[in-house]
């Protein structure tokens, strides 16, 4: 039996990597700058003892920790959401293959996973955001962006194993015998 993998479910593995890494980067700029804060810093910031970030004089300008719990929730969710989508495309193409139903069930849970983490990572990123605010800029705001980015990249990736589906549904694509 030849099993053909069409073009669209390995677009969305490939989103879904794509995503993986954004969120590896952005996670790994907000560690440096959780580490980064807690140390002597020269120019606009300086030594301060909690994970602040500080003004030339030790005064507190912001409190970053809950942008960081933020991340570390946001990241956690965005491995659940990327295994996820990685599982849905791998169950669908060997349910295809075997045309065992019961995969069908890890589908289908896969994508409520997906789904809910997608959900409270979006919840994550306002929190992050609106807790912040303008005046942080630098670091944490690029590790925003590419947060953003990631969680796009998984949206895509679920788009397109949906649109994948429902043409596999309708009969525009077959599994060749």
């Amino acid at each position: 039996m030849t099993l053909i993998v069409h073009p669209l479910l390995i677009a969305a593995v490939v989103v879904v990597f794509v995503g993986l890494v954004l969120q590896i980067v952005a996670t790994a700029t907000v560690g440096w700058l959780e580490i980064s804060t807690s140390n002597v810093m020269y120019g606009l910031w300086s030594y301060c003892p909690q994970i602040s970030v500080c003004n030339s004089y030790g005064t507190e300008v912001k409190n970053i920790l809950p942008a960081i719990q933020a991340c570390e929730a946001f990241s956690i969710l965005s491995i659940l959401s990327a295994s996820a989508t990685i599982v849905m495309c791998i169950g669908h193409v060997v349910q295809e293959a075997t045309k065992d139903i019961t995969r069908r069930l890890y589908i289908t849970i896969a994508f409520w996973v997906n789904f809910f983490s997608a959900v409270c990572s979006l919840i994550c990123i306002f929190v992050w955001r609106f807790k912040v605010g303008e005046e942080l800029g630098g670091y944490l705001r690029y590790s925003y962006f590419l947060c953003v980015a990631g969680l796009v990249c998984f949206a895509v990736s679920s788009l397109l194993f949906r649109i994948y589906i429902r043409r596999l549904v309708r009969g525009s694509y077959q599994v060749m015998p």
